[in-house]
């Protein structure tokens, strides 16, 4: 099997914090380990108040992918005595010794968007044609975004540009309540949204 230099670099950093003695690198290694995992990102808060959502003196692992059960596994056999996994999701899971405990973690909210193109073409073009150029934009959309990444339209021109029969596109913009009239070249994306 052989890896892209990008696959390699990301393998060694979970390995090297694999064996980290630092909570947090612990408990993203072992959770990036879960098979089906796109994407991971650990929050912690240690104030003594609740902080965007997060209850005190707890942290949240935000994951995309991968089975339920196996993250909460991932998750306990790394967490700190007495300090809470908080999320939107919970799974009960026994430790080596039987006691039980609930395990929380937060699945990102798919939220839908809407993008609205206005362009000049050299002739009259077939309804595949359109179908085929609003594939290019999904395809280029799903490699640049992911969790938490605001969305700009000037990342997306490129998948026109490929296309030799658009001229001149004069409105490329974006809206995150679908048929809201909400309009813009940017929109802005929680951390917690997809």
């Amino acid at each position: 099997y052989a890896e892209t230099d990008i696959e390699l670099r990301a393998r060694r950093e979970y390995t090297v914090e694999l064996s980290a003695s630092s909570t947090l690198a612990s408990i993203r290694a072992n959770v990036s380990e879960v098979e089906g995992v796109s994407y991971l990102e650990v929050y912690e808060n240690d104030t003594i108040s609740t902080v965007d959502t997060i209850p005190a003196k707890s942290f949240e692992v935000v994951v995309l992918g991968g089975d339920d059960v196996e993250i909460a596994t991932a998750i306990l056999e790394k967490k700190g005595a007495g300090i809470q996994a908080y999320g939107t999701e919970t799974e009960t899971i026994l430790d080596e010794n039987g006691n039980s405990f609930t395990i929380g973690f937060t699945r990102p909210t798919k939220t839908p968007v809407e993008l609205r193109i206005t362009a000049t073409v050299s002739s009259l073009q077939s309804e595949a044609w359109e179908t085929n150029v609003k594939q290019k934009i999904v395809e280029r959309f799903k490699e640049i975004y992911n969790v938490g990444d605001d969305i700009y339209t000037y990342d997306l021109y490129c998948a026109l540009n490929d296309v030799p029969e658009i001229v001149n596109v004069s409105v490329f913009e974006v809206e995150k309540e679908v048929d809201s009239n909400n309009w813009a070249t940017s929109l802005v994306i929680g951390k917690r949204e997809v």
